[in-house]
């Protein structure tokens, strides 16, 4: 604080970083305007060192990986393969392979519509983060990508995270898969409108998986179960599989993973909010305190 107003400041992390509450996308600031705007800098010392025990940061799997990377080194990216482009017949081969999982990187829409069995969706903005809370670093990754060159956008995201391990694509994407008459899988969407209306009429049941702090800061919908969606794979067995359940998130990405999540663990009557919290609240629907 003492070096001035005037001094500008560029964040090691920006909105969105786990390694921080409520991080502002602002980039550069100054010392003078995070004075005038940033909560924290309104505390007094005790305030503020309270304010910062109170955090709630979840920890992601990958980061223990990145303890490790950071104390020994990581692998030359030099010595890692690169994803290859794969046939149809080599891309079900290595979908045989012990420990190896397919990602969908299309949009939910898309991955709703229609897509492998037993996949997992990962739409393409989120690859740079979420994969590493939910797989091991040791996981064996082939894609199934919208377009063939987003395995240059993916590979590096994922190296990032620790996944040296990202096998190929399949080169013809999910139109080669359907029309050579493989099966496919599709899972229902809602809008908010129908979820409301469900809800009212108790034929569903809503699941919240955003992040803990978002609950605390922007309420959740009267009656949600909330976990996390990172916490999904061990605790989707305190969900009821006899019931429909619709899924929501801040706008529907994250709740395709956790869709995605549900499937593979055998639930069948799963809808995906599109729009999510975010659309709730803007048409001006009820939501309630949390805490």
């Amino acid at each position: 604080m003492p070096l001035g107003d005037h001094v500008l400041v560029y964040p090691a992390h920006g909105a969105g970083s786990v390694c921080g509450h409520s991080i502002s996308g602002q980039e550069p600031t100054t010392i003078g305007y995070e004075k005038k705007t940033n909560p924290y800098l309104q505390l007094g010392k005790e305030a503020f060192i309270q304010k910062c025990i109170n955090e709630e940061l979840i920890v992601p799997h990958y980061f223990h990986k990145m303890e490790e990377y950071n104390l020994k080194g990581p692998p030359l990216l030099s010595e890692l393969s690169y994803p290859k482009p794969l046939s149809l017949s080599v891309f079900e081969e290595e979908m045989q392979q012990q420990n190896m999982i397919v990602m969908d990187t299309r949009m939910p829409y898309a991955f709703a519509g229609s897509h492998i069995p037993n996949s997992l969706s990962m739409w393409l903005g989120g690859t740079s983060v979420y994969p590493g809370w939910l797989l091991d670093t040791d996981q064996y990754i082939i894609f199934v990508h919208e377009r063939p060159s987003d395995i240059n956008t993916v590979t590096p995201r994922l190296r990032r995270l620790g996944f040296d391990n990202t096998c190929g694509y399949l080169c013809g994407g999910m139109n080669e898969w359907q029309e050579t008459g493989k099966g496919i899988k599709n899972v229902n969407t809602m809008s908010i409108f129908e979820l409301k209306s469900k809800l009212e009429k108790r034929e569903v049941e809503l699941l919240d998986v955003r992040n803990p702090s978002e609950w605390k800061d922007d309420g959740i919908v009267e009656g949600a179960k909330c976990i996390f969606f990172a916490d999904l794979p061990k605790k989707a067995d305190s969900l009821s599989k006899e019931k429909s359940l619709a899924v929501t998130c801040s706008v529907g990405n994250r709740s395709s993973i956790a869709v995605s999540i549900l499937e593979r663990a055998g639930f069948k009557d799963i809808s995906n909010v599109l729009g999510g919290m975010t659309a709730w609240t803007q048409v001006g629907y009820a939501t309630i305190d949390s805490r």
